[in-house]
């Protein structure tokens, strides 16, 4: 009966506790709700009600709702922290645990919230019941984002950042960054707990640092420049700016202390200040012209040198454009170069351009400019200049004489290259040699006749001659300067030997010629006029090439540039003239082949495309155009043959016609047909093109081998080969071949 009367007193006492109570958790601002042991809401606070009513969830989570419920709702749309916060009240409930905590987002539209839920276990009674807790932690998670960025952002600042407590004994060292150890070589571990004075090392002596203590002492700002040292002992200057840090009632906290390595702006200032004091005296007293300009090309100084090489007084000078003072045709390009030199402070940069003195006259001048930071902080253009007018008119004069060098020597490459093609085509041995009788020059037939002559004497030679002493002969000829001529015999053969001096300032060098006279007295006639004009060739290549070594020797040229110059392109024509002449020795050599034509099947149209592509550079360098037309069939022709005489025909047709115009190779069944609208050949001359030497009338060249060897090549193949040609008009010229015989080739197969 008495516990009775006990249990209703103690829900009598708790009937008159609830209205206190709830009066009590209406006034907290956490969201509160009370469940029973199901989840079931049996209380709510006032702002429990606000927040469900302002997020529209009134009837989810009012009194009578099933929290764990909502819960489960909240999962299913996707809420994870919904099924851990309803686990949580599961395990307080079931007594598991005597609380739970989860800090969650709770996103608006409008705005982003995060809120930590605690659930409660009530300490006793039965059955079990639990206290919900949602408290709005947004603002705490706001000021702790907005302390992570200030961290992140002082540990990624290019300066060093130092912050030390005063209330502290000695203000000691609490935070340094990453950018304070990188530049003082010491580690945060290393200096936290420190003050700032080891930075100083013993060089304590500053004035800086009174006016550094000063404001420490007082609690205030400040900015200095300090000596301070690294670990490893190497001196920085350090551009130090501190400031205080205070509570929101006044109370000094910290001061931050910013930090900037000014070590090579230093260097720099102290560089330019030396460099300042050496520009003052050598502007004054340097005998050349000096300028100073602003960022608009102004002068605003110019030394007495200067304004006395362009004619001017100082005062003249100064205030007016610098361009007035250039040629009107390199204004623009001056412009540009200042420009430039704008944007490139510091660099020198430098031009060659024409200046016009006061009284009209012209100079050249080389112009180094700087652009550089004046004591004011502005730009100004630093420009020193060199008269270089007799330079330039060396320059120019060097100029004239190299083109007409190369001139001279283009043309005597030509006539060398002529010559050599000459020599090496004929049957009459031609050498020459110095006075002392070493050998200089020998062309294949004298090669031929006398066995290698390279690097050798005429006394190391055969001795082929009966009665007759060669190198003394050539002593002779040289030494009196007279033609000799002999006729001696070897074995069966009988041989003419002709001695012509070749008078070259000091050099007397003997041209000789050896002719096989067996042959008949048709080619002994042809070969004598041939001889006479080979000495007369080989003259004047020689001289105009010795005429340029002269110049080089003399060393008039002292521009080594220009020597190098000169010898590379003495080596690289003499290797171009090499080539040609191999070329020409190959051609020959052919054309005078005793062997049986390797008759085969060969593809006409693809042998033409081929010798136009070996043709296609010097089309290219004669400034012609080269087109093929029309088809072919196979003919029965030696290959290697065909394609020499397709060359001769064009290279012919390349040399005789004019640049711009038009060279047609045209293929039609077994034929091939070459066309220019070159000069064409007189009708006296036509008959006699495809004669050996044959020398044309009024003609200083002759016509060459070229078609007698494409003729003897032609006829031998089986072919045939024909020409036309109008002077003025043009000359054409066609090979016709034999076709292959397919159905015989056919028939073979099937064997």
């Amino acid at each position: 009966m008495g516990s009775i009367s006990d249990h209703r007193l103690a829900e009598k006492k708790l009937r008159e506790f609830e209205p206190f109570a709830r009066s009590v958790l209406d006034s907290l601002s956490a969201n509160i709700a009370v469940l029973d042991d199901s989840g079931t809401i049996v209380f709510v606070n006032r702002a429990w009600r606000e927040f469900a009513r302002s997020n529209e969830a009134d009837g989810n989570v009012a009194e009578n709702a099933n929290y764990l419920q909502v819960c489960e709702s909240a999962v299913e749309l996707g809420s994870e922290d919904a099924a851990s916060f309803a686990e949580g009240i599961r395990s307080v409930l079931s007594g598991r645990r005597e609380e739970f905590a989860l800090e969650y987002p709770c996103h608006s539209p409008t705005e982003q919230r995060w809120f930590v839920g605690r659930v409660t276990r009530f300490p006793s009674g039965s059955p079990a019941r639990a206290v919900v807790a949602h408290e709005n932690v947004t603002e705490r998670k706001q000021a702790e984002e907005a302390l992570r960025l200030r961290d992140r952002a002082i540990a990624a600042s290019s300066n060093g950042i130092v912050i030390t407590e005063p209330s502290q004994p000695d203000n000691p060292i609490t935070y340094v960054n990453p950018t304070f150890e990188r530049m003082s070589g010491y580690s945060a571990q290393e200096v936290l707990g420190r003050n700032c004075r080891f930075l100083q090392g013993t060089d304590r002596e500053q004035p800086a640092l009174e006016e550094l203590r000063a404001a420490l002492q007082e609690g205030r700002g400040c900015q200095a420049v300090l000596r301070n040292y690294k670990k490893d002992g190497t001196l920085f200057w350090n551009e130090l700016s501190i400031s205080p840090v205070r509570d929101e009632e006044g109370h000094l906290l910290s001061f931050v202390g910013v930090q900037n390595d000014v070590t090579e702006r230093r260097r720099a200032e102290g560089a330019l200040r030396d460099s300042e004091e050496r520009y003052r005296a050598l502007y004054e007293d340097n005998p050349s012209m000096y300028f100073t300009l602003d960022e608009k090309g102004t002068v605003l100084s110019v030394n007495h040198f200067g304004s006395k090489q362009l004619g001017y007084a100082p005062e003249e000078l100064v205030g007016r454009p610098l361009l007035d003072i250039f040629h009107e045709g390199d204004r623009q390009a001056v412009s540009h170069y200042l420009s430039a030199s704008l944007r490139a402070p510091e660099r020198i940069s430098g031009w060659e351009a024409r200046k016009i003195r006061k009284d009209g006259s012209m100079l050249w001048a080389r112009e180094n400019v700087r652009a550089v930071r004046g004591p004011d902080g502005d730009t100004v253009i630093l420009v020193t200049c060199e008269d270089v007018t007799e330079r330039k008119h060396a320059e120019r004069e060097r100029a004239q004489l190299l083109d007409r060098e190369q001139v001279a020597r283009a043309e005597a490459e030509a006539a060398r290259q002529r010559l050599r093609a000459i020599l090496d085509n004929l049957t009459e041995g031609v050498l020459v040699a110095e006075p002392q009788g070493r050998v200089v020059f020998a062309n294949s037939a004298a090669n031929t006749m006398l066995g290698s002559t390279d690097g050798k004497t005429l006394e190391e030679l055969p001795d082929l001659w009966e009665d007759f002493h060669l190198p003394g002969a050539v002593h002779r000829c040289a030494r009196n300067g007279e033609n000799i001529e002999a006729r001696v015999s070897h074995g069966e053969n009988y041989l003419r030997v002709r001695l012509e001096c070749l008078v070259n300032d000091e050099r007397r060098d003997v041209l000789v010629v050896i002719q096989d006279l067996s042959e008949g007295h048709r080619l002994e006639a042809n070969q004598q006029r041939f001889l006479a004009n080979a000495a007369h060739e080989l003259k004047t290549p020689l001289m105009a090439v010795m005429g340029a070594a002269e110049l080089l020797v003399t060393g008039e040229d002292t521009d080594p540039a220009m020597r190098r110059r000169l010898l590379n392109h003495i080596f690289s024509e003499g290797r171009r003239m090499q080539r040609l002449a191999d070329a020409l020795l190959r051609l020959s050599r052919v054309g005078w082949d005793p062997r049986e034509p390797n008759q085969v099947e060969v593809d006409l149209r693809a042998a033409g495309q081929r010798a136009a592509e070996l043709a296609e550079p010097l089309v290219e360098s004669a400034g012609l155009r080269l087109n093929i037309q029309g088809e072919g069939t196979c003919v029965c022709a030696d290959a290697e043959w065909l394609q020499e005489v397709l060359l001769v025909l064009l290279s012919n047709a390349i040399k005789h016609s004019s640049r711009g115009g038009d060279i047609r190779l045209h293929i039609e069944d077994s034929a091939v047909t070459v066309e220019d609208e070159g000069a064409g050949i007189s009708p006296i001359d036509l008959p006699h093109v495809f004669e050996r030497f044959y020398r044309g009338k009024g003609s200083s060249e002759g016509f060459g081998l070229g078609l007698p060897i494409c003729k003897e090549l032609t006829e031998r193949m089986g072919g045939s080969i024909a020409i036309r040609s109008r002077e003025g008009v043009g000359t054409t010229v066609k090979v016709e071949l034999s076709k292959a015989d397919l159905d015989a080739r056919d028939t073979d197969s099937r064997r």
